[in-house]
């Protein structure tokens, strides 16, 4: 049955709306349909290790809200820095100093501790930084939190 005008019109206002959402459900068919026609065995052993390092960056994410409400709450702006990602911390130090080579830098002490995607907590102190995932952060601060109610 063929839409009318009306439809047509409908249905472009929502693909407009929802376009997002429509790519991330386009994207889970096709994965699926991978999986359930063409994947191999290798295919499969890949897709969990892939599933597995997203899961731990999921778990990570869902930490930021917790480590956002104790900078607040502490005012700690100046001192605890959260990067999205690690190329953001990155794409930050190069705009900065132009002198330094903040890729072997960045490849020496960041990739080899972080996933691409998973945030990376920044604490400063006097002279220096150190990095943190927000399971490493939220321990810091829950050790810092006690000694000060001791």
């Amino acid at each position: 049955m063929a839409q009318t005008a009306a439809q047509k019109r409908a249905q472009q206002k929502y693909n407009a709306k929802h376009k997002e959402q429509r790519k991330l459900m386009s994207y889970r068919n096709t994965a699926r349909v991978f999986i359930r026609s063409y994947a191999s065995n290798d295919d499969l052993a890949e897709l969990q290790e892939l599933m597995m390092s997203r899961t731990l960056v999921n778990r990570e994410r869902e930490q930021l809200p917790t480590i956002e409400s104790y900078i607040t709450q502490h005012d700690l702006a100046d001192k605890l820095i959260i990067w999205d990602r690690p190329e953001e911390l990155l794409t930050a130090r190069q705009k900065t100093d132009e002198e330094t080579d903040w890729q072997d830098w960045f490849d020496q002490t960041i990739t080899p501790h972080f996933n691409r995607d998973e945030p990376v907590i920044e604490f400063k102190t006097a002279n220096q930084s150190k990095y943190y995932s927000c399971t490493q952060a939220i321990a810091i601060l829950d050790w810092q939190r006690q000694g000060a109610q001791s």
